[in-house]
């Protein structure tokens, strides 16, 4: 029987829900990283103007052995770390992508890195935990990558509207270094990443439109902006 994906009542604003009939597994969950010496940690100062989390938070036993430099916030240096001894194996750039995409405080005239604070470090769980979701609910011929036409239906479920699939075939083409036509998880994490820093800079200049037609006029100097927004 054909799984379908839940109504869109159920999808976040250009964000990943669990596709209805995906049950999430203990391995698809990222866990804190088994290795010695890695929880080696007696005291951990709580970030200013955050209330300590339950002991029994899973979440804040990871975002601690995550923040190996203990000063209250995660670097995407420390997330790949932390994700590759978990099996997951992602790029500095994605993992770059990943930490600005979820790091709310940014200032796009601050010189400070971007890192992720505790609440920031939850989101971003939930984020990667939804796309593993999703990768496997429209991984239909379960070979571990997402074709042209999964990729676009997965895309769609995330809110993206009515994607082109020549589009996403087209932009898949960047994330597909062996040009195997087809993406495994890492390659479409980043593939997600990019779809998502390319919505968020369309409605950037898509809101500065009266009309709001979904089409937008730019300058070379915009169009620096917006590519700037997907990397």
């Amino acid at each position: 029987r054909t799984r379908r994906p839940p109504p869109s009542s159920l999808r976040m604003s250009y964000g990943y829900a669990v596709p209805t009939g995906v049950v999430m597994q203990p391995q698809q969950v990222m866990m804190a990283p088994q290795q010695p010496g890695y929880f080696v940690q007696p005291t951990y100062a709580v970030p200013v103007g955050y209330a300590m989390p339950a002991a029994t938070d899973p979440a804040w036993e990871q975002f601690k052995a995550c923040d190996m430099d203990h000063n209250g916030t995660v670097s995407p240096k420390e997330l790949q770390n932390m994700l590759a001894a978990t099996g997951l194996v992602l790029s500095m750039q994605t993992c770059a992508q990943l930490v600005k995409l979820h790091n709310k405080r940014s200032n796009p005239n601050d010189s400070t890195p971007d890192a992720l604070n505790y609440d920031e470090f939850k989101e971003m769980q939930t984020f990667l935990n939804n796309v593993r979701g999703s990768f496997e609910h429209f991984d239909r011929s379960k070979n571990g990558a997402l074709d042209a036409g999964e990729c676009t239906q997965a895309l769609q479920h995330a809110g993206f509207g009515n994607v082109e699939q020549t589009a996403v075939a087209t932009a898949m083409k960047a994330f597909d270094p062996d040009q195997s036509f087809s993406l495994s998880l890492d390659q479409y994490i980043a593939f997600s990443l990019f779809f998502f820093g390319a919505r968020k800079a369309f409605d950037a200049f898509d809101r500065s439109d009266a009309t709001q037609v979904g089409r937008i006029t730019i300058d070379f100097n915009q169009f620096v902006y917006a590519m700037s927004m997907t990397r």
